[in-house]
């Protein structure tokens, strides 16, 4: 849901926000949830992005 908000958020004129205040409110909140979210897994989002690593070696062919 986050994302979807944030996208949307990223379409909108500027002047939206200066207009309606609960908008501007639950867009920054959002945007603070989604970061949360993603610094309290980086230690696993890293370690996936490692065994993704090892799985994309381990299966490329090469061909002569």
């Amino acid at each position: 849901m986050e994302q979807q908000l944030i996208e949307e958020t990223l379409s909108f004129p500027t002047d939206v926000f200066a207009f309606d205040f609960m908008k501007t409110v639950e867009r920054v909140g959002a945007f603070f949830n989604l970061y949360h979210y993603y610094d309290d897994n980086k230690a696993l989002f890293e370690k996936l992005e490692e065994n993704r690593s090892a799985e994309l070696l381990a299966s490329n062919q090469f061909f002569s």
